[in-house]
């Protein structure tokens, strides 16, 4: 039996504590996304807190202020965070005085960093007839879910809209107001809506992604002497039957087809484009509490199943990476399962399974699982978060690592969130947060992993 070593494994728990009165009604951070079953918050809520923030070994002092606004389906989220420290740095020239940072410890030195005080303004919600966001992007996913599921902007901000108008609609998705790269969405039609036809429901979509610049200076484009870089372009096509479809139930048959034409510097040291296909068949059932799909998945050699995942932007942004062709990618088939169920509102649990057939890096198995629970651990709210891409086979070091042993080493493939929130009396709160994530260059160029501890006292209240 060949090692199991996966790909992709992401793990994702969170909690978050829900009660009236002075209790918050959300946690610090916007998860809403981690459980699609979660309602929309329908109150406003203030979280205030100071105390001391470790990041990379440099404490600094923290004041963290972000009151969330709703005003029927208008959601505002604000973000007032500030560091005050001295960095250390592991340049012997770097200056070193005291200074007045963003929360991640970068300086206030871009369009970018301000743009971080409005955390979210959103109009209804991401099924609704009409939604709109603008700001921090989390566990975004457009169509079926073959290009892009997952999808983080980093804390950068960007924007969603979409729109669904009976017979059409449309999604779409910026990764970056301050500097767009990523964009793109997809449209979809109901050809027979408004028809006595059985074929009314049908629902036919075409889905197109581009990044204008997903190899930023890597070393084999210099090394090539190559300085214009093509575009990334991904594109879908999909066709949706539902067999039942009531305001309590919805049961489909679905097919996408994928293709993602990458970047590939040919034998003559040539920017070229590599396009590979993806097919995947599915059925999807949402009834009451209960989300669910089964897919069978057919690719080709070197085809990136769910290419726009958690780490795309690190990836296609950091200097020395970029989003490159695969030729070690065979040609793979396989199933793919995702559930999210909720129990009385108070529970939900999310998993996602991959296992694929074939002998190179997407043959292996991936496996993702979420859990939020809510109003059943009285004193303590618990928010946690942990992804990681490529666990298995060898390390830094080049030494050979056990599957177990990648799942609990964190490295620059990884993404670790556990917030621990005491309530103390009344609105009063003292909050621990462990993190291990990414944060922009202090040169501009891409992104970081850093390691961050926090520990605070404040209040968290909804009104």
């Amino acid at each position: 039996m060949r090692p199991i070593r996966a790909t992709f494994v992401s793990l994702a728990l969170s909690v978050l504590v829900l009660t009236g009165g002075a209790r918050s009604a959300r946690a610090q951070g916007d998860t809403s996304a981690l459980a699609p079953t979660l309602p929309a918050a329908t109150s406003s809520s203030l979280n205030a807190f100071t105390g001391v923030t470790v990041i990379d070994g440099d404490p600094y002092w923290r004041v963290d202020l972000r009151p969330d606004f709703r005003f029927g389906r208008v959601g505002i989220g604000m973000k007032a965070v500030l560091l005050v420290g001295q960095p250390s740095g592991d340049d012997p020239d770097a200056d070193t005085k005291t200074k007045l940072l963003t929360e991640d410890g970068e300086e206030w030195d871009s369009l970018s960093s301000y743009l971080r005080a409005i955390r979210y303004v959103e109009w209804a919600t991401p099924r609704a007839p009409f939604y709109a966001r603008y700001g921090e992007l989390f566990d975004v996913r457009v169509g079926h879910g073959m290009l892009m599921e997952g999808y983080s902007n980093f804390d950068r901000r960007g924007a969603r809209l979409n729109l669904d108008r009976g017979s059409w609609g449309a999604e779409t998705m910026l990764n970056n107001f301050d500097k767009p790269e990523l964009f793109g969405g997809r449209a979809f039609i109901r050809p027979l809506a408004g028809t006595e036809s059985l074929l009314n429901r049908l629902t036919l979509g075409a889905t197109a992604l581009v990044d204008i610049n997903p190899v930023p200076d890597a070393d084999g484009a210099k090394s090539a002497g190559i300085t214009d870089e093509d575009p990334l372009i991904a594109y879908a096509g999909d066709a949706a039957f539902p067999l039942v479809r009531s305001e309590s139930m919805l049961l489909e048959l679905y097919n996408e087809v994928a293709a993602t034409s990458l970047p590939s510097i040919s034998d003559a040291g040539e920017l070229t484009t590599e396009a590979k296909m993806g097919d995947a068949v599915g059925i999807g059932l949402d009834v009451a509490s209960l989300r669910a799909k089964l897919e069978y998945r057919t690719m080709q050699a070197g085809f990136v199943p769910t290419l726009f995942g958690y780490d795309y932007e690190y990836l296609a942004r950091t200097p020395d990476h970029g989003i490159w062709f695969d030729p070690t990618r065979t040609a793979t088939n396989g199933y793919y399962g995702s559930a999210t169920m909720s129990y009385q509102e108070k529970a939900f649990v999310g998993a996602i399974f991959e296992d694929y057939n074939g002998d190179g890096p997407d043959g292996d198995p991936r496996l993702s699982a979420r859990f939020v629970e809510t109003t059943l651990l009285e004193p303590v709210d618990v928010r946690a978060f942990y992804t990681k891409r490529g666990i298995g086979g060898v390390d830094s070091k080049n030494e050979e690592q056990s599957f177990f042993e990648d799942l609990v080493d964190l490295d620059e493939k990884s993404l670790f969130v556990v917030e621990i929130a005491y309530n103390i009396q009344g609105p009063m709160q003292l909050v621990l947060t462990r993190e291990y994530r990414f944060r922009e260059r202090a040169d501009g160029e891409g992104f970081e992993p850093i390691k961050k501890t926090t520990a605070q006292i404040g209040i968290s209240t909804s009104f």
